[in-house]
């Protein structure tokens, strides 16, 4: 991956879900479980995709006003109890272990809290790769926006340029974009070639 990242790089941010870890199945499957505790019905394919990559505890109250918060609650029920299968993706220790060896700084900006991002991280033995943990709760603006992402280049004491951010999904190019930042598609995960190219992403790789 790192043959990847611009010179003058000094510090790569990453996504967590669906490019870090596989957790995007199971986060579907909780919000399904939560639709049909609540709401007796399947979530359709488009309220899915609209949830997907985005802080679900906030935006899935602009999408369902009344029932929203009940769902969320349900729905992290199911997910907090199955998060301890949550595996890393083939390559990704292998990756870290190369991105710190060849002295890039790493730090992780991530749409859940970071009481969850850092559970994860420490469940799968990876929590001592990264100087910074950007979570939902930290800025009031999420991906797309660059917001979250100049938080943890601030934090870490680097410049936007000097930053290159590695996600899976649309909402993560455009931010790195936004910020100034060099861009990775993750298409080993969740990711998708024929929607992230379109973001335009200085590297695709799987």
């Amino acid at each position: 991956m790192d043959e990847g990242v611009n010179n003058g790089v000094k510090c790569v941010l990453l996504d967590l879900d669906g490019t870090l870890q596989d957790s995007e199945s199971l986060a579907t499957e909780a919000v399904k479980v939560g639709f049909r505790s609540i709401l007796n019905r399947e979530a359709t394919n488009d309220e899915l995709a609209y949830l997907k990559g985005k802080p679900i505890a906030k935006v899935i109250v602009l999408l369902l006003p009344e029932e929203g918060a009940l769902i969320y609650e349900k729905a992290a029920q199911h997910y907090i109890l199955q998060s301890g299968s949550i595996a890393l993706y083939d390559g990704v220790l292998e990756m870290l272990e190369q991105l710190s060896r060849d002295g890039f700084e790493l730090g992780i900006v991530s749409s859940k809290t970071r009481a969850n991002v850092r559970k994860e991280l420490e469940s799968n033995g990876i929590i001592h790769y990264f100087t910074c943990i950007v979570g939902q709760e930290d800025t009031k603006e999420h991906k797309p926006s660059p917001v979250p992402l100049l938080l943890a280049a601030s934090q870490m004491g680097y410049n936007a340029e000097d930053c290159f951010y590695i996600g899976d999904q649309p909402t993560d190019i455009i931010a790195a974009s936004a910020a100034g930042m060099g861009s990775g598609a993750a298409l080993w995960g969740e990711g998708e070639l024929g929607i992230l190219s379109k973001t335009n992403p200085d590297v695709l790789r799987k």
